[in-house]
């Protein structure tokens, strides 16, 4: 149970520094910044499943049928928190 609220708390902490996810894109799209294959990586899989039809456990199963969506996207919220942690320590040795 303590890991769940813990996750949840992870996943409201990166939604509430959203306004730090700004520059960051910013910064990725115009090429200051580069996130890591591994997030490149999660964030393509996790798209396609979610984009796709075929799905693990079939979407029409009530409740069941969505665990396997927010799996995906908890791995995917879990990675660019860490991505978040790394282009902040980026930034502060750029500026330095």
């Amino acid at each position: 149970m303590r890991r769940i609220i813990s996750n949840t708390h992870n996943a409201y902490r990166l939604y509430r520094s959203r306004r730090a996810w700004l520059p960051m894109m910013k910064d990725i799209f115009s090429g200051n910044y580069k996130l890591s294959l591994t997030t490149m990586l999660i964030l393509a899989v996790t798209l396609i499943y979610l984009i796709s039809p075929v799905d693990l456990l079939p979407d029409f199963i009530p409740l069941l049928g969505w665990t396997d969506d927010g799996a995906a996207i908890y791995f995917l919220v879990r990675q660019f928190k860490k991505e978040h942690m790394r282009y902040i320590t980026h930034k502060a040795g750029t500026r330095q």
